[in-house]
């Protein structure tokens, strides 16, 4: 037993030893500093104001957002996608008419917040679906789990910081800035991206004078989020787990898409839009309701107020509407159905199509004829370069 005893008190010493020298290290060399304990608690508001406009956007779409037969984390996304898009239109009209301040946007988030709390919760319980992905998935579909975690952690870590990309110092975040300068959302003829669609831009707004920048970055990380989660649902249903994370490996694959989690631009906001236009014209396909259409037409309208490239989906959808209509009904039906999904995505893109209308009498501005602070001149020299690459590119 002695042998034993000493090898016990040994490792007990052995133990102390290690605890104070720790002590002994840190007590000069201190963790968390006065300025790193200030730096971690403005990143948690930081995050705490991007998740109150999202989970806002979650609960308004939840009382919204009819059922559409999806999986849980299909629904999730899309009463998200439909919520943050009410949201931003709503920003865009309280802004050009009554104006900013961080004390509306506080009032504006902390009330409808109380509010729809039940709402909001019903939203995340969405999640649950994830558990099953995780204990049906396999090896390799934990692996990507894991990875895709990794992905999403270091592209918080980087939104956290003050933003560094171009298109955002340009006009994803400078246009949001120099609206709270003034005090309103209003035309900015020194900014030829004033034009550009701004669903993204208008949350950035929302979240700038909450916390600052690096809240309005982690709004977009959150909208990649529930793309991401979107998919994980929406694949799984289609074509089983495995395939489910696969599928979330492929859209993450692509640096520029994982690294994009954090840049505060708007290109996941078109991945969002168009996955939830994608889910609804599935079920318009499955179901046959002219519901599903509308709801597919608003979701491309988003994504067109998104981004004015993401108007290719309308026409994917209006040529997919045609082509299944006329499969199984009359011509009359088949214009019947592209009439409401025309007007269900005009609907939702209108209010940025009217912004230009209104500041410049150009619906698509900068582009197409001389208008605004875009004459001539200055218009051959944004668009009047040969297209790069051919056809095959």
């Amino acid at each position: 037993m002695k042998p034993i005893r000493r090898d016990a008190w040994l490792g007990v010493l052995a133990l102390l030893w290690l605890v104070i020298v720790i002590v002994v290290y840190f007590t000069a060399h201190k963790p968390i500093t006065s300025q790193s304990a200030i730096s971690i608690a403005r990143s948690a508001v930081h995050l705490a104001a991007a998740l109150g406009i999202i989970s806002l956007g979650g609960g308004l779409g939840t009382l919204l957002l009819p059922e559409t037969g999806s999986s849980p984390l299909v629904q999730f996304a899309l009463r998200g996608a439909f919520g943050i898009g009410l949201l931003s239109i709503g920003v865009l009209l309280v802004g050009s008419l009554i104006g900013t301040s961080p004390i509306l946007g506080w009032v504006g988030l902390i009330l409808p917040l109380v509010l729809l709390h039940r709402a909001i919760l019903r939203w995340w319980q969405g999640l649950w679906e994830l558990r099953v992905l995780w204990t049906e998935g396999s090896r390799l579909g934990k692996t990507i789990a894991v990875l895709i975690c990794l992905i999403f952690a270091a592209a918080l870590l980087v939104a956290l910081a003050p933003p560094l990309k171009f298109d955002a110092l340009v006009y994803h975040l400078a246009l949001p800035k120099t609206y709270l300068s003034a005090g309103r959302v209003g035309y900015v003829p020194g900014n030829l991206f004033w034009g550009m669609p701004q669903m993204g831009e208008m949350l950035y707004l929302w979240a700038m004078p909450l916390a600052g920048e690096p809240s309005a970055a982690c709004v977009g990380w959150g909208v990649g989020l529930m793309a991401v989660l979107g998919l994980l649902g929406y694949a799984r249903r289609q074509t089983g787990v495995a395939a489910a994370w696969v599928s979330a490996a492929s859209l993450l694959a692509g640096y520029t898409l994982a690294a994009e989690l954090s840049w505060a631009y708007v290109d996941w906001f078109t991945i969002l839009y168009g996955l939830a236009f994608l889910v609804l014209l599935h079920r318009w396909i499955d179901t046959g309701r002219t519901s599903q259409i509308v709801l597919a037409g608003i979701f491309g309208g988003f994504a067109l107020g998104s981004k004015y490239s993401a108007g290719a989906l309308l026409v994917a959808g209006a040529v997919l509407i045609a082509y299944y209509s006329l499969k199984v009904s009359t011509p009359r039906l088949t214009l019947r159905n592209l009439a409401v999904f025309t007007l269900a995505a005009g609907a939702a893109s209108v209010p940025w199509l009217l912004k230009n209308i209104l500041a410049t009498g150009n619906p698509l501005y900068p582009f197409i004829y001389p208008s605004g602070a875009m004459d001539a001149f200055r218009l051959e020299q944004y668009q009047g370069y040969p297209i790069w690459g051919d056809w095959r590119e």
